[in-house]
């Protein structure tokens, strides 16, 4: 569940790829704190070299989730985030 998402998220958009008309999508692996914050790395880019791995990393450290819980405490957890980068 989501407590936080960044909104226009064409800020983030690489500009060398969007002067050039270049889309790409990167997944993330995540780890969710107890706190809801999100570390990530990059499981997969593409186009590679276009810099939209670490736009997405800059996407996801906007996000806030609500952490897992087990037994009423809050646990660290795991999230996959896809992240599409679209020209419209």
């Amino acid at each position: 569940h989501w407590l936080a998402r960044p909104g226009n998220l064409a800020r983030y958009y690489p500009r060398r790829a969007l002067l050039r008309g270049i889309e790409g999508e990167v997944t993330l692996d995540c780890r969710v704190s107890r706190e809801g914050l999100l570390d990530c790395a990059v499981i997969s880019e593409t186009p590679a070299d276009w810099e939209f791995a670490a736009a997405a990393r800059r996407i996801a450290h906007e996000h806030r989730m609500q952490p897992a819980m087990r037994d009423g405490v809050a646990v660290e957890g795991r999230y996959r985030m896809r992240v599409p980068f679209t020209l419209d």
